[in-house]
């Protein structure tokens, strides 16, 4: 996976738990901008929300190995040469919330948080009428 890291729910199939997420990728393109800072961060992500570590190559970019909840083992700076020789930290026995439930638990957040806002404003506005 390269650019599909930036995905949520595009890094492991249905039904299929891996050991690890591994992330090759070449972000030559962002140069010295925001953007590898970007690209890693979101690759790090997945590795949260699926409970996998991640071991993430970058050609030009920042390489690291990131364990199941998002933490940083090791990494090679921006603009930087190296090699990580590091263990691979073990995926979390369960996959969290996100893994199992998907954009969809988001979606009931917003919908809850909508509903809460909307009742909020209309009991206000019922109080001022009085």
């Amino acid at each position: 996976m390269c650019y599909e890291a930036i995905f949520p729910g595009a890094v492991v199939a249905p039904m299929e738990r891996p050991e690890m997420l591994v992330n090759l990728t070449n972000d030559a393109w962002f140069g010295l901008s925001i953007g590898p800072y970007q690209h890693f961060a979101q690759s790090r992500m997945r590795a949260v929300e699926e409970g996998i570590p991640l071991i993430r190559s970058a050609g030009t970019g920042i390489s690291a190995v990131v364990d199941s909840v998002g933490r940083v083992v090791t990494q090679i700076a921006l603009g930087s040469r190296g090699v990580v020789d590091s263990g691979v930290p073990v995926a979390l026995p369960r996959p969290p919330l996100y893994a199992r439930i998907g954009d969809s638990l988001l979606a009931v957040f917003v919908g809850i948080g909508a509903a809460l806002i909307i009742r909020r404003r209309k009991t206000r506005n019922a109080g001022d009428a009085v």
